[in-house]
């Protein structure tokens, strides 16, 4: 879809006319597309980047609550939009614009230009894993089977230390 100045849009199911009220970026057309190209600038650049760090706080906030009522395969799950998000923080902040509609983390990184080595793209792998097999419920018996208190706290725990270390990536780039 195009918007009176011939970029590309993206439909929403929000919006009125006026600017995104989630993102606050982003003009909205009648159909509902914002605009993200005709409006996308700096203030607008960290203000994508501010949205995906703060939701991924508060998801991760989320996966510890779910850790400690012991509702681990949801902790997991949650580990994994963790990630996705602050990866796409690095990624809008890399790119200047929005991340690609994608849950795969090792694209993310990719696009994010992140060096990883073998063994964490391994670990993205695995635990884009938890994305799918706890959303589908073909797999989500297993996925919740394999989820025992040991095996979560391991992946919780380097999810949290990535975690970690894609937010000193996002302070580093800020600097």
């Amino acid at each position: 879809m195009q918007c009176g100045n011939g970029a590309i849009t993206q439909n929403r199911p929000y919006g009125n006319g006026n600017e995104c009220g989630i993102l606050g970026m982003g003009k909205i057309d009648r159909s509902g597309a914002i605009c993200y190209i005709c409006s996308m600038n700096k203030a607008d650049q960290k203000k994508l980047v501010d949205y995906w760090k703060k939701t991924a706080e508060h998801d991760y906030e989320t996966m510890a609550g779910l850790f400690q009522i012991g509702r681990y395969d949801a902790c997991l799950f949650f580990g994994h939009i963790v990630l996705e998000k602050t990866l796409k923080a690095l990624v809008a902040h890399v790119i200047g614009d929005h991340a690609p509609y994608t849950h795969n983390l090792v694209r993310l990184a990719e696009l994010a230009n992140m060096k990883l080595s073998e063994e964490e793209v391994e670990f993205l792998r695995e635990v884009n894993s938890f994305n799918m097999e706890a959303r589908y419920p073909e797999e989500k018996l297993a996925f919740y089977c394999r989820c025992t208190p040991e095996y979560t706290e391991t992946y919780r725990d380097k999810i949290e230390d990535f975690y970690k270390k894609l937010c000193q990536e996002l302070k580093r780039k800020n600097q």
